[in-house]
């Protein structure tokens, strides 16, 4: 069945009661555990509505007020759009009505829902509150941490009308902050903001973070089969009855850790994409934090824990904890910003049912989000057949006795020869990309680049290469990190360009060189501030278009994101971010195109390939599930590779993996032994020379390119997995690559599926 949905579009009916008890919900009555449920009046009918009319009072005045009692548990409907309504109660939860099947989703479990909760106290208090406030009171010495819901922090709600909606400003009297809610009501979702004009600290407490409508949607583990999604990766879920209940939940920060405020402890390496959802029998929705990602985190938390509740939902962070030095042997203590960050928040949740109710619906609204929000459009003109992402080494510096020397891994004529023999071999299309290539290499004398280095043949070489590949009918990168500098000559002085973290100090990071004896065995890496990576690619621009390359490929601007505190000019994570999408659009404007490595979703948008993909398997022991949200969201729109196939952990398996997933061939090739990397920051390229993989690169390359070739352009409208390691990835056309992960066959009726392999059915040749 095709799974591809259009924003504004969805008309999933489910009808009559048997449906809703096949998944725990019963339409007698208002009863959920999961907080989403058919309503009814009093007397048992069914409304047209579900909701009561509030009425409003407007007294003259330009702005409405609202009636509502503190104690008023009852919903009043606010507003009204094409698909949905929206109803508040005194206390300032929140219930959305879904027009399209008469599913009631609310912010808070209700009554039914309570009565079998056993959770008492602070918990207990936290399933009834429509936030969860964490604070410090400044006051103090020392500086603790405090958390509090609701009714702990004695919460005052008042209410303001709007045309699409209604503001809840929540006066927290305990603690004398306020902050308000603006959640307006669109035809396919509900957006809820938290303006930082609108949050108020009068007294010695600050704000350092809110979750907010932490319990929207939380699904009883009983009452429903289900999961929560998380950011994990290209994407994970926790499923309900977790069978390995482990005692934490699942936290990751959007964009990774801030390397400006220190390093944490958290298990996550951070998320790619500000996403988080819950399915829970024939229902599901999908939250996308639409402003305020650069500082929050998705937090999930099982059943079990804390509450009989699954529950996921976003956390802004407005003040980073830190350790603050006090001298330099180390010694100090954590503390939290003095400043609030200044940044506005907010979360769209959009609302699935039926089959379109899990990941893969999921991931088709926020593909249809980041074609409407950042302007992607689907791929056109694409080829039938499939390019190659090539990755070349030029070299690098190993430590001498006194000073260091460039290994010299592949010149630029050896480039050609490669280049060629691959052509000669069967390889097609190729998307060239050429690291190492400036002065002293990989990790040499950058910031500054040009000319290239001698020793791999200069800037006339260079230009030999890049005319070459291009007169073969490839496109031709060249790759750069403007985020790090490994040089203190050139002009470039730490002191002044490089980033500085919340204590003030330079950031910077040691890095060892090789095991060998020498007086200069480690090199310093620094951060280079925002604003001066696009003084300096700005200036490489002309020379770059003189070679006549076709774009740039770039490491570091989405698979790092930090803030700088420089008294100078200070710096946000989403001000970095900013800057680095205006590089991007720079370079494309300039040479044609851009390539990103990783791929934070800030970047997309200006991207016009991801490589290095993190689509291997995903080892968060809470989010152990790894599913293809990202690439079902990306293809199409935007190509991307995975991990370069000579450099896998698991090789088969993640060939596999990328032909599931929809991605290109990649491979990063040397003309010289990877051995000769060994004692450089290179090192973990350890199988590299291109002769020993042209072989294996042809066969693969062929493969992918008979499985994926003729769907370059095409949606992903479904994955399934048919049985344990067996997954079925279907694009529109009805074309599916069904992969085998398992040592024994996969058979079902007149298919068969060999062991670690896979097939193509409606269109494809088998692999």
């Amino acid at each position: 069945m095709k799974r591809g949905i259009t924003i504004g579009l969805v008309a999933i009916a489910i009808a009559g009661a048997g449906v809703l008890a096949s998944f725990g919900w019963q339409a007698e009555a208002v009863s959920s555990g999961v907080n989403g449920n058919r309503t009814e009046n009093a007397t048992g009918e069914q409304e047209s509505s579900g909701l009561v009319k509030l009425e409003a009072e407007t007294g003259g005045r330009e702005q409405t007020g609202l009636k509502l009692a503190a104690d008023d548990t009852s919903f009043k409907l606010i507003a009204e759009s094409a698909g949905l309504q929206l109803s508040i109660n005194g206390m300032g939860q929140v219930s959305i009505y879904d027009k399209r099947n008469g599913v009631q989703w609310r912010s808070n479990p209700d009554a039914e829902a309570m009565s079998k909760e056993t959770a008492q106290g602070h918990w207990r208090g936290n399933l009834q509150s429509a936030f969860y406030a964490e604070y410090v009171d400044q006051s103090l010495a020392v500086l603790k941490q405090q958390v509090g819901n609701a009714q702990e922090l004695e919460a005052q709600v008042s209410f303001r009308q709007l045309p699409e909606g209604v503001e809840l400003t929540y006066d927290l009297r305990k603690i004398n902050i306020s902050f308000t809610y603006v959640i307006s009501l669109k035809d396919d979702y509900l957006e809820v903001a938290v303006p930082a004009d609108r949050i108020d600290e009068a007294g010695n407490y600050r704000l350092t973070s809110l979750w907010v409508l932490p319990f929207l949607g939380a699904a009883q583990t009983a009452d429903a089969d289900g999961y929560m999604f998380v950011p994990e990766g290209v994407g994970a879920v926790i499923p309900f009855n977790n069978e390995r209940q482990l005692p934490f939940r699942y936290s990751t920060r959007i964009y990774g850790q801030d390397l400006a405020v220190g390093v944490t402890n958290e298990a996550s390496t951070g998320a790619l994409m500000p996403v988080f959802g819950m399915v829970a029998g024939q229902n599901a929705v999908l939250g996308i934090i639409s402003e305020g990602a650069h500082s929050a985190k998705v937090n999930a938390t099982p059943s079990g824990l804390y509450t009989t509740f699954n529950w996921v939902g976003p956390q802004f962070v407005y003040r980073q904890d830190y350790y603050k030095r006090t001298s330099r042997f180390g010694e100090g203590f954590q503390i939290f910003e003095k400043e609030r960050s200044l940044g506005n928040s907010a979360v769209r949740y959009y609302f699935l049912s039926g089959d379109q109710a899990d990941y893969v619906g999921m991931a088709a609204v926020y593909r249809n989000y980041l074609m409407e929000t950042e302007g992607l459009k689907r791929i056109q003109g694409a080829e039938d057949e499939l390019p190659v992402d090539l990755q070349l080494l030029g070299g690098d510096l190993e430590p001498g006795l006194f000073k260091r020397s460039f290994v010299t891994m592949t010149t630029f004529d050896q480039a050609r020869e490669i280049v060629k023999k691959l052509k000669g071999s069967g390889i097609g299309r190729m998307n060239v990309s050429y690291s190492g290539w400036s002065q002293n290499g990989l990790h040499g004398s950058q910031p500054k680049r040009f000319p290239a280095e001698e020793g791999l043949g200069g800037n006339d070489g260079l230009k030999r290469l890049v005319d070459e590949v291009q007169r073969l009918g490839d496109r031709f990168f060249l790759t750069n990190d403007y985020t790090a500098a490994y040089s203190e000559k050139n002009g470039f002085n730490p002191r002044v360009d490089a980033v500085r973290d919340i204590d003030g100090r330079v950031v910077e990071q040691q890095l060892p060189l090789g095991n060998r004896f020498s007086l200069v065995n480690r090199s310093t890496m620094h951060v280079i501030r925002p604003r001066l990576a696009m003084d300096y690619m700005t200036e490489d621009l002309e020379k770059y278009k003189q070679l006549g390359i076709d774009g740039l490929a770039f490491d570091g601007l989405a698979s790092h994101l930090f803030s700088d505190y420089s008294p100078s000019e200070r710096n946000t994570r989403k001000d970095t971010a900013g800057i680095y999408k205006d590089m991007l659009k720079k370079a494309q404007d300039t040479l044609g195109q851009a390539v990103v490595s990783n791929g934070y979703a800030y970047a997309l948008g200006h991207a016009d390939h991801i490589s290095s993909l993190p689509i291997d398997a995903n080892y968060e022991l809470l989010a152990e599930k790894t599913v293809p949200f990202y690439p079902i969201a990306l293809h199409g729109l935007v190509s991307y590779s995975g991990n370069p196939g000579n450099l896998r952990n698991e090789n088969r398996l993640e060939f596999l993996k990328s032909l599931e997933y929809g991605a290109v061939p990649s491979y990063l090739l040397t003309y010289e032994d990877s051995s000769l990397l060994d004692d450089t920051l290179s090192k973990g390229i350890y199988s590299s020379r291109f002769d020993g993989w042209i072989g294996t690169m042809t066969e693969e390359a062929q493969q992918m390119n008979e499985a994926l070739g003729d769907v370059q352009d095409k949606w992903i409208v479904e994955h399934t997995e048919k049985a344990p390691g067996v997954f079925a990835t279907t694009f529109e056309g009805g074309k599916t690559i069904l992969v085998n992960y398992n040592s024994s066959p996969y058979l079902t009726g007149d298919v068969q599926v060999p062991p670690r392999d896979f097939i193509v059915l409606k269109g494809g040749r088998s692999g």
